[in-house]
């Protein structure tokens, strides 16, 4: 505007009250409104990076909770009968797994003195990812009779989730069964099975051998900012077979 003035009484001689032309005002206007957008249009590019960082980090801490949290339970499958007759595993596919966890009776500790914490009937869980984008895990009733042990129905109230906007894809299997010599992996980085059926799963006499689980959950809550999914990985030891 200054700059518009200036020329004006350059051309027009000694300083009038005659203001500024339309056109002087348009271009104006027009210069303004490109400024604005471009600072606007940077703003903005800023913010997404922003809640794009935010929401990969969140993501990041969420698959981390929902393989540690996998890898915890897994650590515990044990044959429930303890002479190795049963497997410790009674269902494995890349989306599901019912196994037997070894559990321990409370520790109490009364006048000084501590008990409980010993072996006790092993509990049966299943771990699995279904459509809705969550990993759940859920506990089957148990009875107790004698020496006769009777694993009922999937007591509904003890269902808790593992993880949320799990998007695990059919080339990424939840779950990958292992021998312990099993070390090479495919292009995905997936490690490679001697023991899984071309369609992941492991049958029959074959879940006896299973030392190793690997667990995948690739987490994405936010696909409109990111198209890119957080991934954690972790290779679960069976340390009771």
């Amino acid at each position: 505007m200054r700059c518009l003035l200036a020329q004006r009484r350059a051309h027009s001689g000694p300083f009038t009250d005659d203001g500024v032309t339309l056109v002087e005002l348009v271009m104006v206007m027009s210069l303004t409104l490109i400024i604005s957008a471009m600072i606007t249009s940077t703003f903005l590019t800023g913010m997404n990076a922003v809640f794009a960082s935010d929401a990969r980090g969140a993501d990041t801490e969420q698959a981390k909770i929902a393989t540690e949290n996998t890898s915890k339970q897994l650590r515990l499958a044990v044959d429930p009968d303890g002479d190795g007759t049963l497997a410790a595993f009674d269902t494995a596919s890349p989306k599901e797994v019912i196994f037997y966890a070894a559990r321990r009776t409370p520790v109490v500790t009364t006048g000084g003195v501590t008990t409980g914490g010993v072996p006790t009937t092993p509990a049966k869980l299943h771990i699995w990812f279904g459509g809705d984008n969550v990993l759940r895990q859920q506990q089957a009733l148990v009875t107790v009779s004698g020496s006769t042990v009777t694993y009922g129905a999937w007591d509904s109230t003890s269902t808790r989730v593992i993880g949320v906007n799990v998007v695990n894809s059919s080339s990424l299997p939840v779950f990958t069964y292992l021998k312990a010599s099993d070390t090479t992996t495919n292009s995905g980085g997936v490690t490679i099975s001697s023991l899984e059926d071309s369609s992941g799963s492991v049958t029959g006499s074959s879940l006896g051998d299973i030392e190793a689980v690997e667990i995948w959950v690739a987490i994405n809550s936010n696909t409109s900012r990111t198209n890119n999914a957080t991934t954690a990985v972790t290779r679960v030891t069976l340390l009771n077979r």
